[in-house]
């Protein structure tokens, strides 16, 4: 194992929905796999009772897709409820915060369909929320929207005994039976946070927009969930060596992706991640990358920047970058880095990944680097995991 020179959930719940009847006329609705929303993209969905939380931003226009595992049958209509619940702040119309008045607010919207639950997924049900600008942002529970389909049946089906099809071989899938020969439905619930100032504007000459907090925080002084570099989940992660890296057949010298030395494996010559490696894109939508060495190294010049390290953050150890420019700032937590199944100096230094692969060692990425007495723009083992500090795409 090489050592790096310095270091470093949209809650899914999955819902263990519902199929249908025990008649000898069988219908049955599907079974839902889970969401996709517009600000993302997750193409492998959490299994289990537990799942991705996502940040949403004030002022979010929300498109939720309910995904089908499994299709039904025999369904004539389809009633939809999206119910989204969250926080404003009424202030009485007044300066006296002494007034001001936490409101939890709950807003359903129906829609009635024709679909038969039958078809190739390009009618699963969307809702398409708005998360107003005057939502509070949260920080200890996340907010929720509830999904709740109810499906009425055409009374003709199929024939089951024992939980198998008899009468109708032409369809080879599972049904799981539900008390009531025409009753069926789905519900389950999305899970998010409320972040009211994604990003700062540091007056950089590039223009970069650079976020307020790491990916999986709530805040900037939270550390967030620690990446490979080029890998976009934590999920099914065993340990961060390479052993388990997803761009390697077990050792730093048998890349398989992004290798520019077949010292290291299979020449590519590709030294920018792919958005579909990009953890940033991937957790945060189209909008988001992670920064390129360059946005780095501009955002640690003098000329434009000074960052200090400071302890008095909430109690947390990192370096606050401040604009010369409009004195705009930054803080990166010193958030240490993970080595195997270990995090290792958690406090004292901190390791931000950039999209770059570095460029002598394929083995490594390009990474910011800093503790309490120097910040520079260095490299770490591609394996090891780090946070991502993301910047907003122009």
């Amino acid at each position: 194992m090489r050592k790096s020179f310095l270091i470093v959930s949209f809650s899914l719940l999955i819902l263990s929905l519902v199929s249908c009847s025990k008649s000898d006329t069988e219908s049955y609705c599907p079974t839902w796999l889970g969401f996709t929303y517009t600000t993302g993209s997750f193409s492998n969905y959490a299994q289990g009772s537990t799942g991705r939380i996502v940040t949403l931003s004030q002022g979010d226009s929300i498109h939720l897709t309910a995904c089908q595992n499994e299709r039904g049958h025999l369904i004539n209509a389809t009633d939809y409820s999206w119910t989204i619940c969250y926080d404003t702040l009424n202030t009485k119309n007044n300066d006296d915060p002494n007034d001001d008045v936490v409101v939890h607010v709950q807003k359903s919207y129906y829609k009635h369909t024709n679909y038969d639950g039958y078809e190739d997924g390009s009618d699963d049900p969307v809702g398409h929320l708005l998360l107003p600008a005057n939502a509070l942002t949260t920080t200890v529970k996340p907010d929720t929207i509830k999904f709740v389909a109810r499906y009425a049946y055409s009374g003709q089906g199929i024939t089951i005994e024992n939980g198998n099809i008899v009468e109708n071989t032409s369809y080879n899938g599972r049904i799981t039976p539900q008390s009531g020969p025409t009753a069926g439905g789905a519900a389950g619930y999305f899970y998010f946070y409320v972040d009211g100032n994604k990003y700062v504007d540091l007056g950089l000459p590039s223009g970069t927009l650079w976020a307020t907090c790491n990916i999986g925080a709530r805040g900037p002084e939270e550390y967030g969930n620690y990446f490979a570099w080029g890998e976009t989940t934590i999920y099914g992660k065993n340990a961060y060596d390479w052993s388990d890296y997803k761009y390697a057949a077990g050792s730093f010298n048998s890349l398989t992706k992004y290798c520019t030395n077949s010292d290291y494996g299979t020449v590519d010559d590709k030294t920018l991640l792919d958005v579909a490696d990009d953890v940033a894109t991937e957790k945060w939508g189209s909008g988001w990358r992670m920064p390129t060495k360059a946005q780095q190294e501009e955002l640690l010049n003098g000329s434009y920047t000074t960052t200090v390290w400071m302890t008095t953050q909430s109690g947390v150890n990192g370096r606050l970058v401040k604009s010369k420019l409009n004195g705009n700032c930054i803080f990166l937590p010193a958030a240490g880095y993970r080595d195997g199944d270990s995090f290792l100096s958690v406090g004292d230094n901190g390791g931000y990944w950039s999209r770059n692969l570095d460029a002598d060692d394929s083995a490594s990425g390009s990474s910011l680097n800093f503790d309490s007495s120097s910040i520079i723009s260095g490299k770490s083992d591609r394996c090891l995991g780090r946070p991502v500090r993301p910047v907003k795409v122009q």
